[in-house]
């Protein structure tokens, strides 16, 4: 059975008239407020599914992935263009009927990191799994694709590649087992992806911030641009199971982190998760439920506590 928990934001909100809630929860709904769907109708469609993002450095172009069929693995990429301030339909990015997911643009926005099951080069045989693949830009379109050989391990699940400032590809290889996931990093040399190293940030570095770290899963992580605070996607482990994924935030230290705490004033009752930063950083966007995109400024959000 999932985990539910009860939003303190909706506790609140019947009894504004009668009596003013707590600092903590009036903090809650004041950040609330700021929230916005994202692309609606484009990127968040009703009734439609909604995966991780990325924009291209301009702002102006916004990659996401869908659940496109009934098959369990069975996802899109496409791209939504902002053009006089206002979202273009969704496009396909590649053609075909591969299952591609989690799209990362490059810092220069010439290249685009993807997990695919598309088949592997010269490999017919092979039952299809997840592996990391790139395209380039070209004037009017994407290249096509190109399997990252020497970065994937085709017995794995390799998946959520984000690319970092440096150029540098972070992502996640699942061993065939399913209970063992590695945190990696992959550099472009100037013609290939090499093997993957180790990534020194990895979640486990965060598991450890937590006063228990026994109850509380890490999924995923990203660092705010300026580095004041990072946000964590988490689950609460209950009797030997993952609840949904939360949102929690933790903030620069002197030379470590704060003590995470969850932020309420993003999270609801189910998944919320995929957390980006826009370009530039002015804005945080996070997935609900896998259905919509949310948004939210910054400036509300990366407050320290007090």
């Amino acid at each position: 059975m999932a985990i539910r928990r009860t939003n303190t934001l909706a506790l609140c909100l019947p009894v504004l008239a009668a009596a003013p809630c707590s600092s903590a929860a009036g903090q809650t709904q004041r950040i609330a407020s700021h929230l916005e769907i994202f692309a609606p109708g484009v990127v968040s469609v009703p009734g439609a599914s909604v995966y991780r993002g990325a924009f291209d450095p301009s702002g102006t172009a916004f990659y996401f992935f869908r659940k496109v069929g009934e098959e369990r693995e069975d996802y899109r990429i496409f791209v939504a263009h902002l053009r006089s301030g206002r979202w273009s339909d969704a496009e396909r990015v590649f053609p075909g009927e591969y299952s591609d997911l989690y799209p990362t643009i490059s810092p220069d926005g010439g290249r685009m990191v993807f997990t695919s099951y598309r088949p592997l080069p010269g490999d017919s045989g092979r039952a299809v799994n997840a592996n990391l693949w790139y395209a380039d830009r070209l004037p009017t379109k994407w290249s096509r694709p190109r399997f990252m050989g020497r970065a994937s391990t085709p017995a794995n699940y390799d998946a959520k590649p984000v690319y970092q400032p440096d150029g540098n590809v972070h992502f996640t290889s699942t061993l065939p087992d399913w209970r063992t996931r590695v945190h990696l990093l992959t550099r472009w040399n100037g013609s290939d992806f090499e093997a993957p190293v180790p990534d020194r940030r990895s979640v486990a570095t965060w598991t450890w911030v937590f006063p228990d770290s026994a109850v509380h899963y890490v999924w995923d992580f990203e660092e705010s641009p300026e580095g004041s605070f990072a946000l964590l996607e988490v689950s609460e482990v209950v009797d030997g199971r993952r609840g949904p994924s939360d949102i929690w935030i933790t903030f620069r230290d002197g030379s470590g982190w704060s003590v995470p705490r969850r932020a309420d004033e993003l999270n609801s009752a189910g998944y919320d998760n995929f957390f980006l930063f826009s370009p530039g950083g002015a804005y945080v966007l996070f997935v609900r439920d896998f259905a919509t995109y949310y948004r939210v400024p910054v400036r509300v959000l990366g407050q320290p506590p007090h």
